[in-house]
C-alpha cells in the first residue's frame, strides 16, 4: 500500500511539475503601465494579454519574453466595462462574491487542517482560521511592495495564525497555501491554453 501510495505521488508531481512548465512558457512580464511590471499571459504569437486595471494611460509597453528577450508591445484593445449595474444586479454580485470567498475561505481552513499535527485542537478558534486568508488576502491586495501581495500575504497570515497554533506551523501554512495558487494558477492557465490550441 505505501509504494502504491508513492507511485501516485510521483506520478502527481511529474503532472504538477509538467503543468508548471508548460504553464512558465507562456508567462510574461509587460512593463510601461506603471511603476511595477505585471505578469501577462502569451495568448499566442504577437498577443500578449493581461490584466486590465495594471495598465496607465500609455499605449506602448515592453514586454519580456520567457526567454529573457524583450520587445515593444502596443496597445490593441481593453474589454469594455459596464458603466451602470441596476440594485439587483449589484446584490448579485455581491452575492455571487461572499459564496466565492466563503469557497475560499472553507479550501483555506481543510488545508490549514491537513498541514496541521492530528494532535492540534482548534475549537472556537476555526471561524479566526476561516478568517484569516480572506484578511491577509486584503493586506497583500493593497501592499505595494511586491507583485499579488508576495511575502506579504504570506507574513500576514502568519501573524494571524501564530497565536492559534503557533509560529511554526503557521509558516508552514501560509507557504502551503501560497504554493497551492501558483498550482490552480499554472493547471488553470494550462487549460486555457489547451482549449485555445483545440480550437485552432
Amino acid at each position: 500500500m505505501a509504494s502504491e501510495s508513492g507511485g501516485y505521488l510521483s506520478e502527481f508531481s511529474a503532472a504538477l511539475a509538467a503543468t508548471t512548465a508548460a504553464a512558465a512558457a507562456r508567462i510574461v512580464a509587460v512593463e510601461g503601465g506603471g511603476p511595477w511590471a505585471i505578469s501577462g499571459v502569451l495568448w499566442r504569437t504577437g498577443l500578449v494579454v493581461t490584466a486590465h486595471e495594471g495598465l496607465s494611460g500609455d499605449d506602448e509597453f515592453t514586454v519580456t519574453l520567457p526567454d529573457g528577450g524583450r520587445q515593444t508591445a502596443s496597445l490593441v484593445g481593453r474589454d469594455p466595462l459596464p458603466l451602470e449595474l441596476t440594485r439587483r444586479e449589484l446584490v448579485i454580485l455581491l452575492g455571487i462574491s461572499l459564496a466565492g470567498w466563503l469557497l475560499f475561505s472553507t479550501a483555506f481552513t481543510s488545508l490549514a487542517i491537513t498541514l496541521l499535527p492530528s494532535s492540534a485542537a482548534l475549537g472556537d478558534r476555526l471561524p479566526v482560521l476561516m478568517a484569516a486568508y480572506p484578511m491577509a488576502f486584503a493586506i497583500g491586495f493593497v501592499s505595494l511592495i511586491t507583485p499579488s501581495g508576495l511575502a506579504v500575504r504570506e507574513g500576514a497570515l502568519f501573524v494571524l495564525l501564530s497565536p492559534i497554533v503557533g509560529g511554526a506551523q503557521a509558516l508552514v501554512i501560509a507557504l502551503g497555501m501560497r504554493v497551492w495558487e501558483i498550482v490552480l494558477d499554472a493547471a488553470v492557465a494550462t487549460v486555457a491554453m489547451l482549449s485555445l490550441t483545440r480550437e485552432k
